[in-house]
């Protein structure tokens, strides 16, 4: 084995992917919500919420897409973490990648489930007895 200070092969590579998939995650969640979804949300008010999402449709989906590759993202920088962190503590590496998947998961059931405020205001049938 060389010197215990530097990383090389593997770990370097994983390294690497973990400080792009960083950065990336935060631009996208940054152009996300800022971008888009601090435009379509209007806070203390759900009916000009709910008018927004319906004459905004196309950018409400691209919000929710650009929440299902955050959490992807996510993902990949789980697993390179865990490459980098395990010859450290195999065991807070693995709590570690736990953790963020966890988040992981529940960032991706919140984005789908924000798809089901689509359907209500679609133009199902029911919809007018709500008027």
């Amino acid at each position: 084995m060389g010197d215990p200070n530097t990383v090389e092969g593997p770990r370097r590579t994983a390294a690497r992917v973990a400080g792009f998939a960083f950065l990336f995650a935060i631009v996208l969640v940054v152009v996300s919500n800022y971008g888009i979804n601090f435009r379509l949300v209007i806070p203390n008010n759900a009916v000009d919420t709910a008018r927004n999402l319906a004459a905004h449709e196309t950018l409400f989906r691209l919000n929710v897409a650009c929440d299902l590759v955050y959490a992807f993202t996510l993902m990949v920088l789980l697993a390179s973490l865990y490459v980098v962190l395990e010859p450290v503590s195999r065991g807070i590496a693995l709590v570690g990648a736990l953790c963020r998947l966890v988040v992981a998961l529940t960032w991706t059931i919140i984005s789908l489930g924000s798809l089901g405020a689509l359907r209500l205001l679609g133009d199902a049938a029911y919809l007018p007895a709500f008027s």
